[in-house]
C-alpha cells in the first residue's frame, strides 16, 4: 500500500515537472510575441507619421 502511494506521488511529481516545462515554454513564447508586437506597433507608428 505504501509503495503504491509513493509511486503515485512520484508520478504526480513527474507530471508537475512536465507541466512546469510547458508553462515555461508558453512564457518564453509570450515574451517573444510581445516583443514582436511592440516592434510592429513601432513600425506602424513610423509609417503613420509619414502619411500625408
Amino acid at each position: 500500500m505504501e509503495n503504491k502511494f509513493l509511486d503515485a506521488i512520484r508520478q504526480l511529481v513527474k507530471e508537475l515537472e512536465m507541466l512546469k516545462k510547458d508553462i515555461d515554454s508558453i512564457k518564453e513564447a509570450t515574451v517573444r510575441i510581445d516583443k514582436d508586437l511592440l516592434e510592429y506597433r513601432e513600425e506602424i507608428s513610423k509609417v503613420k507619421q509619414h502619411e500625408p
